[in-house]
């Protein structure tokens, strides 16, 4: 947190040096109301990074809130590959102590990896959108992921591409690393529908 402003530790220095030397502070020359200038200008935009303005009307979803998806784009990837999904909420989100925050048409952009050893493909989320009820179009980032509404497991569970007989044999046996090498080995994929129902966690407030 900062405690002093650029310009405010200026004038303080200024100031001393008068009160030291027992003389008037020189006048400033144009070049330092210039970078005095330019000090304020910066300061102003860093402000409104470090405090958002909060748009009339806005919704905030607190942290650590959750909520039923559904996956829109379908997955078909290699493991260890990365693709862009969309998942759309149209329900009420679960808030830390109970409270509801009712957000409809929210829409989700993420990155998902496939992890065939575990059959599982994990998204980070990291955009939502949402046209608002005065018809402005809310974008925001996000911090969050995808969890498995079936078992509570981080990342929806896929249907692997068939391994060769030979494959799965040994899979059923290898240690972690070993079936990594594997897998790699025979170069499987793994996929999801669309349509697929999802649960979406948030790890930051957003705000839209």
């Amino acid at each position: 947190m900062r405690t002093a402003s650029v310009s405010s530790l200026l004038l303080v220095a200024v100031c001393g040096w008068a009160l030291e030397s027992g003389t008037p502070a020189p006048a400033a020359t144009p070049e330092v109301q210039q970078l005095t200038a330019r000090i304020a200008v910066l300061e102003q935009r860093l402000a409104q990074l470090e405090h958002p303005p909060v748009v009339a009307g806005a919704i905030t979803i607190p942290a650590g809130s959750y909520a039923s998806g559904t996956l829109l784009s379908a997955v078909d990837l290699e493991n260890g590959k990365s693709a862009q999904v969309l998942i759309q909420c149209d329900v009420t989100f679960v808030a830390p102590g109970g409270k509801q925050v009712n957000v409809q048409g929210l829409c989700l952009m993420g990155v998902a990896t496939a992890h065939v050893s575990t059959r599982r493909v994990t998204v980070e989320l990291s955009q939502a959108s949402l046209m608002r009820a005065d018809q402005r179009l809310a974008v925001a980032p996000v911090q969050g992921w995808v969890v498995d509404p079936k078992d509570g497991i981080t990342g929806p569970t896929g249907q692997v591409v068939p391994i060769p007989a030979p494959v799965r044999e040994a899979l059923a046996t290898a240690a972690p690393d070993d079936a990594e090498k594997l897998l790699a080995a025979t170069n499987p994929s793994i996929t999801i529908p669309t349509g697929m129902a999802v649960t979406v966690v948030l790890a930051q407030p957003v705000v839209l």
